[in-house]
């Protein structure tokens, strides 16, 4: 949890069991929008700038602005997910990021050291989570299809669980080292869980 008035950030730590603080470095109008494996993203709603922060290390990287049809209001974040190919807490250098923006929910994709703006990977259906496991991209949609995107960002297989699970949001989750996806059916109101075959 990050305290805006003190610009001090909140988190559990499972090994100690007990929660921490750190300071965070002036944040100059930029707001947390999300996090992932120990890294903070940062969006400036004034000027529309994104960067990834590691509270840790203090690195600091940008990222390249989104499109304007893809930026939301100044009221709520222009990203829904992110995923990324390394887990360093110094550097990322080599390393490919792909996001689900708000806005229409395509796929876009960067290469740091090879591209200088967001690649558009997909934009013809309603992506709702990504992850990055055993060295491959998945993502899913609102029908809980799942999508796999190898290194190169080929897409390279496509498959759906079976009967009606169209009622999202769709989500995965990585549980003891096997990839599921969860899913909840508003008409239920239940939480019901699919795990996939990805041996293939």
């Amino acid at each position: 949890r990050h305290d805006d008035d003190i610009n001090r950030l909140f988190f559990y730590s499972l090994s100690s069991a007990r929660v921490h603080s750190i300071q965070l470095r002036a944040m100059n109008g930029e707001k947390i929008i999300g996090s992932f494996d120990g890294w903070l993203v940062l969006e400036n709603k004034f000027c529309w700038t994104m960067s990834i922060l590691n509270p840790l290390t203090g690195v600091h990287i940008h990222l390249p602005t989104l499109p304007t049809y893809l930026r939301n209001n100044r009221e709520h974040p222009s990203l829904w997910k992110i995923a990324t190919s390394s887990n360093s807490s110094t550097s990322y250098n080599n390393c490919i990021i792909i996001v689900i923006p708000i806005q229409f929910s395509p796929l876009l994709s960067i290469r740091f050291g090879k591209d200088e703006n967001w690649t558009k990977l997909d934009d013809k259906s309603i992506y709702t989570d990504v992850i990055y496991f055993k060295e491959r991209f998945y993502v899913i949609d609102r029908y809980t299809r799942v999508s796999i995107f190898d290194s190169y960002l080929k897409k390279v297989i496509v498959f759906s669980p079976q009967g009606d699970l169209r009622h999202g949001p769709n989500c995965f989750a990585e549980l003891s080292g096997e990839l599921v996806v969860f899913t909840s059916k508003y008409r239920k109101s239940s939480i019901n869980r699919f795990q996939y075959d990805l041996k293939r």
